[in-house]
């Protein structure tokens, strides 16, 4: 009588209870595109969330930006030093 391999033993152990063998094979035998990793395809794939954020962004700058002459540097300077994480600091007085 062979002796068996534990290695073995628990891999088929695993395999009866779970099924993982099928998904091993069936993830060998895919094939992925060739226009799956193009820098375009990425562009198209990330420009949403890009697109996202700095909407997102743009909207909180909008509550403590004033673009006038007389305040734009002053409140570029508020957001700078008083405005945490793109949130204002209200624990300091």
């Amino acid at each position: 009588m062979p002796a068996t391999d534990p290695k073995n033993k628990t891999l088929d152990w695993l395999d009866e209870r779970t099924g993982w063998r099928m998904l091993r094979d069936l993830a060998d035998h895919k094939v992925v595109p060739i226009h799956a990793g193009t820098a375009w395809l990425l562009l198209r794939r990330h420009h949403p969330v890009l697109f996202g954020i700095q909407v997102i962004t743009g909207v909180l700058l909008l509550l403590y930006y004033r673009p006038s002459v007389a305040e734009a540097f002053d409140s570029v300077r508020f957001i700078m030093t008083r405005v945490e994480f793109g949130w204002a600091d209200t624990l300091d007085p």
